[in-house]
């Protein structure tokens, strides 16, 4: 078996706006960094643990999701997690879990079903967001004479 950890990205490009994302604006990613994180615990539940001594961990995986935002210039990221390492061998396990019957990861069906369930109300409050930023008021600046940066010209006409 190899080593494998999970990691997904869901990148958003905002380059247009050549800027990083407010606070008001970062704030709903982190918002939905919960809710996603949240979503993959609720759904990372009712595993068997078949051949594990009594007093071995339960729910290392489970525990293990973390989520993570960034943001840059070039736009902002939603990083989903789990590094859950065995109890036994010490190495990432979490891609090879699936469930009784099936072929399929479980992660894979759990990230196709969080991708439908949030990525349309992502992209519809973080343009809110934008757009509300965009048309606030920018805050005023005050440039006192003679600070650094600033010079006084007086022309006669």
């Amino acid at each position: 078996m190899a080593d494998l950890s999970i990691e997904m990205t869901t990148d958003v490009d905002w380059s247009d706006l050549q800027r990083r994302l407010t606070d008001t604006e970062r704030r709903v990613l982190l918002r939905f960094e919960t809710a996603v994180v949240d979503f993959y615990q609720g759904r990372w539940v009712g595993w068997r643990y078949r051949g594990r001594p009594a007093g071995a961990p339960r729910l290392v995986s489970h525990d293990a999701w973390r989520g993570e935002v960034t943001t840059t210039e070039a736009g902002a990221q939603l990083l989903i997690t789990n590094a859950a390492r065995g109890w036994r061998s010490g190495r990432p396990y979490v891609a090879h879990v699936h469930r009784a019957g099936k072929d399929t990861s479980e992660w894979e069906e759990v990230t196709a079903d969080a991708v439908a369930r949030f990525a349309d109300d992502i992209a519809e409050e973080m343009a809110a967001a934008i757009a509300a930023t965009l048309e606030a008021p920018a805050p005023t600046r005050r440039i006192r004479e003679g600070s650094s940066g600033t010079e006084v010209l007086n022309l006669e006409l």
